[in-house]
């Protein structure tokens, strides 16, 4: 009898609201996963300001000078022989900001300035200008000094690669 009861036949009406509510629950969570993912796409921020825009100076990581070449010198230094990039796209923006992010919280302070290679400028959506400068070793964000990490320099450097 249990068995009889359970492969009775689904009225078409009560068939239609089931696929109608199955449709509908389905069409939801596509709305979801959709609206989540673009919002995730928006979350690049380095100081808890949204980057716009990343401006990329460098030169070779390997090169070597007489001196020590500082942030505020390493226009004047290089000169032709620096390249420049600009990042717009969101999805390498985030890609920046995390590593930059990721490194500033696990980094340790250090006392020497780098001898700059790369110099990595965040544009705020405000207009404002932040600068993250990259030696070899160590590396100096807002007058602060770091250590650079294990990963931090080849996981620039594969940014930089990708274009």
């Amino acid at each position: 009898m249990y068995l009889q009861q359970l492969f009775q036949p689904i009225p078409i009406k009560k068939m239609m609201t089931m696929m109608n509510n199955t449709l509908l629950a389905f069409l939801f969570f596509s709305f979801f996963i959709i609206a989540s993912s673009s919002c995730a796409q928006n979350t690049y921020v380095i100081d808890n300001k949204i980057i716009k825009e990343i401006k990329i100076e460098h030169v070779d990581i390997g090169i070597e000078t007489p001196m020590n070449v500082s942030c505020k010198g390493f226009e004047a230094y290089f000169q032709s022989q620096i390249k420049a990039e600009k990042v717009l796209a969101i999805r390498e923006i985030n890609d920046i900001s995390k590593i930059t992010n990721d490194f500033l919280s696990s980094a340790k302070k250090y006392s020497d300035p780098p001898d700059v290679r790369v110099k990595i400028i965040f544009i705020q959506k405000d207009g404002t200008e932040q600068t993250l400068c990259v030696g070899r070793l160590v590396s100096s964000y807002k007058g602060i000094n770091f250590i650079n990490t294990k990963n931090f320099i080849p996981d620039i450097l594969k940014g930089l690669n990708k274009k």
